[in-house]
């Protein structure tokens, strides 16, 4: 059985197939966090308007497997769970190291491991569904409440949900009903340790502690993707994900001079410059970390981030996907 979860939160991506009926099919997995996630968008749009994403290989599928918060390990985690659910794949492309600087930063503000994928964006998702699922009088009534709504979800494929989230969505409705049952009425008193399966980390002191730790989670779970892939006959590339408060950039001019993401600022300027120094002299060769720094300095950086945070305007994705694609040529 093959799996091919194109679909997100939005229901803008489509299992859309450039066509020609006598080639193969090459299948590229997209992995990481949101820039990920646009990019996987942007190349869907693309085959859905029949533009060629890549000269050598004409029939191409995009599968989406990135997430808004995400970071290592969950595209390892993404990665084994949809080859054990049947998925196969050509090449394997992971996009990150913006969300385990900065999500190891907050999680660690938050009082979560850095093991986590990024508390706030997770917590708010959590509390959402935990608030749709307490509207009801009786525990009783809950649980008969959730049972039809999974059961229903299942058999609606149009449902818009990307199946890892599916997955992690099941947990945390396990958790809801355990929590209930222990707290009583009304109390919605967790944390991210009750609702993803694994010890939350001893919280570390200093935030380059942080930096090391997470660096370390980075590369080993790359690694074991990277060694899995091989394993299979994929073909595994890891980017490490631009950003414009990079100085290795160029020059980047705010939306606003008091913008939200301010304090996001110090955190790229440190943890990208530590990233990247410290893995150079620990990589073997059984992984690259292509840096994808400087794939738009010539162009008007107004062009390429559609925020002051980290994402990218559909030009941007064009342009990082004309950096990627020269990487992944076959050799």
């Amino acid at each position: 059985m093959e799996y091919e979860p194109n679909k997100n939160f939005n229901q803008q991506s489509q299992n859309i197939i450039s066509r020609s009926s006598n080639q193969p099919t090459y299948k590229i997995g997209i992995f990481g966090g949101s820039v990920a996630q646009g990019l996987a968008l942007y190349l869907q749009q693309q085959l859905h308007r029949q533009n060629s994403i890549l000269k050598d290989q004409i029939n191409v599928k995009v599968l989406n497997f990135a997430m808004p918060g995400y970071k290592q390990p969950q595209n390892l985690y993404a990665f084994i769970y949809a080859l054990l659910a049947g998925q196969r794949f050509d090449c394997i492309i992971n996009l990150d190291g913006f969300n385990e600087i900065i999500s190891g930063h907050t999680n660690q503000q938050e009082l979560e491991s850095v093991l986590y994928p990024a508390a706030r964006v997770w917590r708010a998702k959590a509390e959402e569904l935990l608030s749709r699922l307490t509207g009801t009088q009786t525990f009783q009534n809950l649980e008969i409440k959730i049972l039809e709504k999974n059961r229903s979800e299942e058999k609606n494929s149009k449902s818009g949900w990307l199946f890892a989230y599916n997955g992690v969505k099941k947990i945390i409705v396990k958790s809801c009903l355990l929590i209930i049952k222990q707290n009583g009425k009304g109390q919605n008193q967790w944390s991210n340790s009750d609702y993803f399966p694994m010890p939350p980390r001893e919280l570390l002191s200093k935030p380059e502690d942080v930096l090391i730790v997470s660096r370390r989670i980075w590369l080993q779970s790359s690694i074991a993707m990277s060694q899995v892939a091989k394993g299979e006959s994929i073909r595994y590339f890891h980017f490490f994900q631009p950003n414009q408060w990079d100085p290795r950039n160029g020059q980047y001019k705010p939306l606003a001079e008091n913008h939200e993401y301010r304090w996001v600022v110090p955190l790229v300027q440190s943890g990208y410059k530590h990233f990247q120094e410290k893995t150079k002299s620990e990589i073997g060769v059984d992984l690259k970390i292509i840096d994808c720094a400087g794939f738009a300095e010539k162009q008007d950086s107004r062009l390429v981030w559609s925020d002051d945070c980290c994402h990218l305007t559909e030009e941007g994705n064009k342009l990082l996907w004309d950096f990627i694609k020269d990487k992944i040529k076959k050799p």
